[in-house]
């Protein structure tokens, strides 16, 4: 969960839950993660195999109760950075000091 120091250091334009916030940061404890998996899992989209391993796919804005901009509003309340992994997708991680 998210203190009241952390939320203040990034205030976030929109109004987001401390649930979404929690969620983000528990995903991204464990290092960077792809940004297209995080939003599908979010969005309410499947586990699928695909390339030997099982990731999300699917999923759409609203579909399950859950919102992209709330998802994005809570990586701003984190400060998430997003970055390039050594295979070119795009994925999120927590800054230094965050986690």
């Amino acid at each position: 969960m998210v203190d009241k120091a952390e939320e203040a250091s990034f205030p976030s334009p929109l109004p987001v839950k401390a649930e979404t916030v929690a969620w983000l940061k528990v995903r991204l404890l464990a290092g960077p993660q792809r940004i297209a998996a995080l939003v599908a899992e979010w969005c309410g989209g499947q586990q699928a195999q695909s390339k030997g391993s099982v990731g999300w796919e699917g999923g759409r804005d609203g579909t399950n109760g859950r919102f992209l901009a709330e998802l994005m509003a809570a990586r701003y309340v984190l400060g998430v950075v997003a970055l390039l992994d050594d295979s070119g997708s795009y994925c999120w991680r927590l800054p230094p000091g965050r986690q």
